[in-house]
């Protein structure tokens, strides 16, 4: 069941600070990929593979000074994988970049 809430963050606006380098991710974000002899460009194919429809939830930040993270669900098939996949980032509006918190196989690990 897909969220009818909206994101907190346009999802072009995303693709495009991706597609420009304005992308991070963190050691967390990337181990599932890793722990499955994966590259880390999968988790920016994934990215940019991503649409609207696939949008699960948006995630408020605990403290008052964190951003809102999106999830989203993508059925996604590439050359090295394919699968149902979780992904989770953030997009900080002030430096205009994506920061990937999470890429990997949806259920994994709960």
């Amino acid at each position: 069941m897909l969220s009818d809430k909206k994101p907190c963050y346009c999802l072009e606006a995303i693709k495009q600070a991706v597609e420009e380098g304005r992308y991070f991710t963190t050691k967390k974000s990337l181990a599932w990929l890793r722990n499955h002899g994966l590259a880390p460009h999968v988790a920016v194919d994934m990215l940019m593979a991503l649409n609207r429809e696939q949008f699960w939830e948006s995630r408020k930040p605990q403290g008052s000074n964190e951003l809102c993270a999106d999830v989203y669900r993508l059925d996604y098939e590439g050359a090295e994988i394919s699968g149902c996949f979780y992904i989770k980032f953030v997009f900080d509006e002030e430096a205009e970049s994506v920061i990937l918190m999470s890429c990997k196989e949806w259920g994994y690990g709960w």
